[in-house]
């Protein structure tokens, strides 16, 4: 079920733009993320790690995943050890990624019905756009972007505040959906609703506890919520 978490709060009645994280929100990425942490981990004399342990590290950047995960004393080796890990991710991007069941049904829903839809993430903006059109993301959705020099990085609302008048969409018309801390963050710092998912890394007590507008088990759960309670814009698509 989808259930409201923050008291005054809901999905917006009507919903111009909804912006979903891509890892761990639209498809399921931590096992091939783990198979290039754990080449890297073996490659510098760490242990490796099950896929679980890496999943919760996930979501700030191949470099802030290794610094944490190498250890303090081969933090010299990090941008060594982020060159490693980019070489082997690039040549298996989603050698095990799966979208996660209704993720194309929920936006191509939403389009048909006149929302703008958008993939904003924290992995590097290359590997965003490939695995987004390697799993057929990239030509159903208006915008795709990953890390990049020119924008900041999630929790920052830069990005899509940019989104919201690119779009032309007010700010209450603006859905972010979720897996982690760094995406209910962004919505927050954004001041715009969030719908949190728990088929990635955040546990609905951490998505509550930052106050997450409403939690969705998964997508396809969403989706029903959205065909119950949301209002297409008005007007539909320019």
């Amino acid at each position: 079920m989808v259930t409201p978490q923050s008291e005054g709060k809901s999905i917006p009645p009507r919903v111009g733009l909804v912006v979903f994280d891509l890892d761990g929100t639209l498809a399921d990425t931590f096992e091939d993320i783990a198979q290039a942490t754990n080449h890297v981990l073996k490659a510098f004399g760490c242990p490796t790690l099950p896929t679980e342990t890496i999943k919760g590290y996930v979501g700030k950047g191949a470099r802030n995943l290794l610094g944490q995960l190498l250890g303090p004393d081969k933090q010299p080796y990090v941008a060594d050890a982020t060159a490693l890990w980019l070489d082997y991710y690039e040549r298996h991007p989603t050698d095990h990624t799966q979208l996660y069941p209704g993720a194309i049904e929920l936006i191509e829903w939403l389009r048909a019905h006149g929302v703008r839809t958008a993939i904003l993430s924290n992995k590097m903006n290359s590997l965003t756009q490939r695995i987004s059109a390697e799993l057929g993301l990239a030509a159903r959705v208006d915008f795709v972007r990953g890390e990049s020099k020119q924008w900041p990085r999630k929790p920052d609302p830069a990005l899509l505040d940019h989104l919201i008048q690119h779009f032309g969409v007010k700010r209450e018309e603006v859905l972010i959906v979720g897996d982690s801390v760094s995406d209910v963050e962004l919505a927050r710092n954004a001041g715009v609703a969030f719908c949190g998912v728990l088929t990635g890394q955040a546990t609905r007590e951490d998505l509550e506890r930052l106050g997450a507008t409403w939690v969705a088990e998964n997508l396809v759960v969403l989706k029903s919520a959205c065909e119950m309670f949301v209002v297409p814009p008005s007007g539909g698509r320019t």
